[in-house]
């Protein structure tokens, strides 16, 4: 939580952690996600990182769209060559990221979150 607000008081919504070999692992309270082409790509658990169940809700959205989905190591240097990125977890559903020098027009995040919105929506409702 101590990084989430040093993140805040720079004007960032949440913080990315990462190993000390420079892989992404996660965010302080949420699980994080890239684009690159048509595959989503997310840290392996084997990094130490909760399976939550947004990430797992995440997955099988990607997976209905047919994405090609990747657990794997993402070293930190490579974010800005990813196409898109978004965040989760149940507090917030999904919530695409943006940082400085970086932009995309989400065009998969989008579809995600939509399909993600309406499995909301149908839960809140019974």
């Amino acid at each position: 939580m101590l990084a989430k607000k040093d993140a805040e008081k720079e004007g960032a919504f949440e913080p990315v952690f990462y190993n000390i070999d420079g892989n992404i692992t996660e965010c302080a309270i949420r699980n994080i996600f890239f684009i690159k082409g048509n595959r989503l790509l997310t840290p392996s658990t084997d990094l130490g990182v909760l399976p939550g169940v947004m990430r797992g809700i995440i997955l099988s959205i990607a997976n209905e769209l047919k994405l090609s989905i990747k657990e794997t190591n993402i070293p930190f240097e490579s974010i800005d060559d990813m196409d898109e990125s978004f965040i989760s977890s149940t507090g917030i559903g999904l919530l695409p990221c943006v940082w400085d020098r970086w932009q995309s027009d989400f065009t998969i995040t989008s579809k995600l979150k939509k399909i993600l919105t309406r499995i909301i929506d149908r839960e809140e409702t019974k």
